[in-house]
């Protein structure tokens, strides 16, 4: 088995005398992410491999799930071993949510909370094709005149800005804020405290329907489709053009609730299958 998960999964499991030499000694994959930075994991046997044999016990109630949320199912595996925790991912924005609002970023940016547009770069441009970095920074230019639009820039993308012809001078005169690469909790917080946000990153799209915050997303199709069918994701294309529809697109009624079971609780679930499964004669 695999897991993985933010510490609070961690954290559960020590609870119960589970440290890392007992997750050795039972073949247990934990996956702890850094912050900011990537997970880090510890590979050991598969736990589905142990000659333990489940024990029938009384179910728990499911909480009520949307049609996009269905229990996965796969060749060989019964059903009832197949335990839905949903996205740990989550559960770290709800975590670092109060830490990130404190640190303000807007403030430094000269913006207001809820009255600005967050932007990542799109795919087109971070990959180099040349013919739709030019009209995006048009569009994005002619948002900027309605409402203050953030623009972490990354490095390599300002470098590959430049080759294009849009130098810092140049940026200045669109009236985007470009900003240097932001950390995870101050990009979080401009999340937290932002208009709508435009990108074509899934986590993004996932942590902003976590935080009820409207998106945008600049790409044809999604692999997050439940930020869409439950969401607060709105899949516009590639087309530069549809930047400038945003404003009315802000106005249309989107039918968004709370995704289920994205609570900040599915490290605890993880954790608590796991300890029912150890703690099994």
């Amino acid at each position: 088995m695999v897991v993985g998960g933010p510490s609070a999964l961690v954290a559960e499991l020590a609870l119960h005398g589970l440290s890392e030499p007992g997750w050795l000694a039972l073949g247990v994959v934990v996956a702890l992410p850094g912050l900011p930075g990537r997970p880090r994991a510890r590979r050991l046997r598969n736990l589905s491999q142990s000659a333990r044999t489940p024990r029938p016990r009384a179910r728990t109630p499911s909480p009520p799930r949307c049609p996009c949320c269905r229990k996965p199912r796969a060749p060989g595996i019964d059903p009832a071993h197949i335990h839905v925790v949903d996205n740990t991912m989550i559960d770290s924005v709800f975590r670092y949510l109060p830490l990130a609002i404190q640190r303000e970023p807007w403030s430094r940016l000269g913006v207001e909370p809820n009255s600005f547009a967050l932007v990542t770069l799109p795919l087109t441009v971070a990959r180099g094709r040349r013919r739709s970095s030019g009209p995006n920074s048009r569009c994005l230019a002619d948002l900027a005149g309605r409402l203050p639009v953030v623009f972490p820039l990354h490095p390599r993308t300002e470098a590959r800005l430049s080759e294009l012809g849009l130098g810092r001078d140049r940026r200045l005169q669109t009236g985007i804020r470009f900003c240097p690469p932001l950390g995870y909790l101050e990009f979080l917080a401009l999340e937290a405290k932002a208009a709508f946000v435009l990108t074509d990153s899934g986590g993004v799209q996932e942590e902003t329907s976590a935080l009820g915050v409207r998106c945008f997303t600049l790409r044809d199709a999604t692999e997050r489709p439940v930020t869409v069918e439950c969401g607060t994701n709105m899949v516009v294309g590639t087309d530069p053009d549809r930047i400038r529809t945003i404003p009315q697109l802000l106005g249309e009624k989107t039918p968004s609730r709370q995704i289920p079971l994205w609570d900040g609780r599915a490290g605890v679930r993880a954790a608590r299958v796991l300890v029912d499964f150890l703690e099994r004669d």
